[in-house]
């Protein structure tokens, strides 16, 4: 993977948006509010993000971790990460699925069976 595909505008707009869109309500339980602010200004936040990727001066922040109660008494823990960090993750979660597809193809609607 090259460094200009993953800070190319289209793959960071498309972890963007499947940030956004993805299923996991737990987790976007607590970035919400976050998720709405950093889309006021998306366009901009993406081409700062990009810059910074390109430059060299991106920098992961450490996560955030809770504690989810559990019924048995127990805690789940629960790694919240900030939100270009999300991004930068999903950006590359794209590039390998894109480069893992046409692997994927011919086994994509097969019915297999194994144990």
């Amino acid at each position: 993977m090259k460094l200009s595909q993953l800070a190319s505008r289209p793959n960071l707009i498309l972890a963007w948006r499947r940030i956004t869109t993805g299923g996991n309500q737990q987790y976007k339980r607590f970035s919400r509010s976050l998720y709405y602010a950093y889309e006021v200004a998306l366009d901009d936040n993406i081409k700062d993000l990009r810059q910074r990727l390109i430059g060299g001066t991106f920098r992961p922040r450490h996560p955030e971790r809770i504690y989810i109660p559990k019924p048995s008494g127990l805690h789940r823990p629960l790694a919240l990460l900030h939100i270009e960090d999300q991004i930068v993750l999903q950006a590359f979660a794209n590039l390998a699925a894109k480069r893992l597809q046409s692997k994927r193809a011919p086994l994509q609607f097969q019915v297999i069976f194994s144990n």
